[in-house]
C-alpha cells in the first residue's frame, strides 16, 4: 500500500473517531448559545413597565433558532429540547425570528412585540 493511501486511510479513521464527540460539542455550544438568548429576551421584556416602547433584536439570521412568546412563558427549541422561561408580564403570542428587528409595546397589561426594530 502507497504511503497516499495510508495517510487517507489514516485521516479518514480519525475522522470517524472525531467526529461523535465534535458534533456533541458543536450540539451542546448551539444550546448554551439559545439559552442565553432567550434569557436575554426575557430579561429585556421583564424590564419593561406599562406605556414603555423598546426595539431591541437578538442572534444572528444564521446561528440562533427562532423565540416563541406565549402567555408568561419565553421559549426556545433546540436539537434536543426545548427551553422556556416564565416572565413577568403577560405576553401576546409571537414568534421572533433572529433575521429581524423588534419593538416590544406594553399597553393594556401586556406586551406585544411587533416587527419593526
Amino acid at each position: 500500500m502507497s504511503s497516499w493511501a495510508l495517510y487517507i486511510a489514516a485521516a479518514a479513521a480519525l475522522l470517524l473517531v472525531l467526529s461523535p464527540a465534535l458534533m456533541s460539542t458543536a450540539s451542546g455550544a448551539r444550546a448554551a448559545a439559545d439559552w442565553r438568548t432567550a434569557d436575554g429576551v426575557r430579561a429585556v421584556l421583564d424590564s419593561m413597565l406599562p406605556g414603555i416602547r423598546v426595539r431591541f433584536s437578538f442572534g444572528a439570521a444564521q446561528g440562533s433558532d427562532v423565540i416563541t412568546l406565549s402567555g408568561r412563558t419565553v421559549a426556545v427549541s433546540y436539537g434536543s429540547g426545548t427551553f422556556s422561561f416564565r416572565t413577568r408580564w403577560e405576553l401576546a403570542n409571537a414568534t421572533l425570528d433572529p433575521a429581524e428587528g423588534y419593538l416590544a409595546l406594553f399597553e393594556g397589561g401586556v406586551i406585544e412585540v411587533v416587527p419593526g426594530g
